[in-house]
């Protein structure tokens, strides 16, 4: 078992499609692609509630934060919010898709991958384009040998939201303290279904899975002297220890569909 200290002794330079980082570089730009997901209520009481973690992604030139039906469950899609760059406000998306609403679909994992389309706030610079992880020109395949896979996620028991009262400017001030884990992971198998597959944590998490839903995955793959870091999914479940990750196929399926 490797820490990510080892890890990047062990990996010296990883190529993340056609550039070269050294460790520390690639795993610094890998997890930029991970954020948090919120809802946006409007409301002064409880003006945002936390609703875990979510994955930016850019496919076919377009920009979208991908993550889970479970997380929003309930919930007003013009609320599901990210934050914008730099400072304490919140961007909705422009569109929203699912794989649909089919009884056979509803019996899979399939079911709970929802996408979020982040593509004019790009445009307009309200959040960098270099968080978004160009996916679809390089995959992991199924019978890869991979190294190891990391995962980028906000447990709920790391995140702190306060608002206080500013008693100079007689203003509410939210603040958020947002705490991102970088897990490393062992591949655990495939699941029944064939487009999720299962991890395992590397060490024992001082933390719960809750928040980690929306997470990505990538993994480490190819011979020594010319390793590379591909996306291999996002988690969409997990408990007993076990993390439960859609694939990437199933993920470009959809992006596929959203822009047709």
């Amino acid at each position: 078992m490797r820490t990510t200290f080892e890890l990047e002794r062990l990996l010296s330079y990883v190529r993340i499609r056609d550039v070269w980082f050294t460790a520390d570089d690639a795993l610094n730009v890998l997890r930029k692609s991970a954020t948090t997901l919120f809802h946006y209520s409007g409301f002064e009481s409880w003006e945002v509630s936390y609703r875990g973690s979510c994955s930016l992604v850019q496919y076919r030139g377009r920009y979208f934060c991908v993550a889970t039906r479970h997380q929003i469950s309930g919930l007003e899609v013009e609320g599901i919010a990210i934050l914008a760059d730099g400072v304490n406000r919140y961007l909705t998306s422009g569109g929203f898709s699912t794989l649909g609403d089919s009884d056979k679909l509803k019996e899979s994992d399939q079911y709970d991958l929802v996408i979020l389309d982040y593509s004019k706030p790009v445009a307009s610079g309200k959040i960098d384009e270099n968080k978004f992880h160009a996916i679809g020109t390089e995959y992991l395949r199924d019978n890869e040998e991979v190294v190891c896979m990391i995962l980028y996620g906000y447990a709920s028991s790391d995140q702190r939201f306060d608002t206080i009262d500013d008693r100079d400017f007689g203003e509410r001030l939210s603040h958020l303290h947002l705490a991102k884990r970088e897990i490393l992971c062992n591949y655990f198998g495939d699941s029944y279904e064939s487009s999720v597959f299962k991890l395992r944590s590397v060490e024992k998490l001082s933390c719960d899975f809750n928040g980690i839903s929306g997470a990505p995955v990538f993994a480490i793959s190819g011979p020594p002297g010319d390793f590379c870091a591909k996306f291999a999914g996002l988690v969409v479940r997990a408990g007993n220890g076990v993390i439960h990750c859609i694939k990437h196929t199933a993920i470009t399926r959809l992006l596929d569909r959203y822009l047709e």
